[in-house]
């Protein structure tokens, strides 16, 4: 068993992300809003000091809205979520809101031809996510408790969430003040598989600004059904730069973080498996899209197919 296989390379890092509400006030456009509202991301919203700010719990943030009768830039939103992004250019740990249970939406494609070098507009990055895949389709992604069959094993985690369909394994994360990390994974199943790691892989360091890298070597042991997991893992982060993401709907001030994995099964040197996560991650909003590429595309990747592409369609 490898962690980034199949289907996980893309649901590793669905962990940092603002509690969630269904639309209840679906549009298209301002025109379909009530008087002193407009279209935001398919939902009409109050305007706010004569710019669009998310209403929901725990959503508050940079938020561009693209919508038919133009662009319009919010500079505020609710408080009843306790977070307020200050358009620094970096994520600190409270300006991500982690709720636990909760459903996120994603939309997912693969094969997807990207830019991730990006274009300028005004002297900032713009990296364009808003194409449409031939396969794009709608994925649930549950955050849940440690279940009590493995929590012994994981003192302390803050949750797991689905890495993999076709193998129904689950990540098991730990989010700190300083960091967020990976634990191990386990199955659905109770105690039909179960991995820890000898060194938790820090995925996340707060605050995230760009220029910082860091690194974890790892050993994660454990079965699988009847299998037994011994593999050597090197994951490798780097906060790219700060910028804006293009989404199909939404546009946000975000921060790319270039996540590499390098697994070694069974300790082989000769089964090595590498996988690069490219994220962006914004105030308030929190992983607003992924995108996961097979290898190693290199520090400044620029023309990629992604394997996978995920963009959140609930903000």
């Amino acid at each position: 068993m490898q962690i980034w296989s199949g289907g996980a390379v893309g649901l590793v890092l669905l962990a940092l992300a603002a509690g969630c509400s269904e639309p209840s006030d679906a549009c298209t456009r301002a025109s379909d809003c009530p008087a002193g509202q407009t279209c935001s991301d398919g939902r009409c919203l109050p305007v706010l000091k004569g710019d669009i700010g998310p209403t929901e719990a725990g959503l508050d943030g940079p938020a561009h809205d693209l919508a038919a009768d133009g662009p319009v830039w919010p500079d505020t939103g609710p408080t009843d979520g306790g977070c307020t992004g200050n358009q620094n250019g970096k994520i600190e740990r409270e300006e991500l809101v982690l709720v636990v249970p909760t459903s996120l939406m994603y939309r997912v494609g693969t094969d997807v031809q990207l830019d991730l070098a990006g274009s300028s507009s005004g002297g900032q990055t713009v990296w364009d996510l808003s194409g449409a895949a031939k396969d794009d389709h709608d994925e649930p992604m549950d955050l849940e408790p440690v279940p009590a069959w493995a929590s012994s094993h994981f003192a302390g985690a803050t949750y797991v969430s689905l890495l993999d369909a076709s193998t129904d394994m689950h990540g098991v994360y730990l989010v700190s003040q300083t960091r967020m990390q990976l634990l191990g994974a386990i199955s659905g199943k109770q105690s039909y598989g179960r991995v820890t790691y000898s060194t938790p892989v820090d995925l996340l360091r707060f605050p995230i600004q760009p220029g910082d890298s860091y690194g974890t070597k790892t050993f994660g042991t454990g079965f699988w059904g009847i299998s037994v997991i011994s593999n050597w893992e090197t994951w490798d982060a780097e906060v790219v730069k700060a910028g804006t993401v293009k989404l199909p709907k939404l546009s946000l001030d975000a921060v790319m973080v270039r996540i590499r994995s390098e697994q070694y099964l069974y300790g082989n040197p000769l089964l090595l498996s590498t996988t690069t996560l490219f994220l962006f991650i914004s105030e308030c909003y929190g992983v607003v899209a992924r995108v996961v590429v097979d290898g190693d595309p290199g520090a400044s990747p620029g023309q990629v197919v992604a394997k996978e592409r995920w963009r959140l369609t609930t903000p």
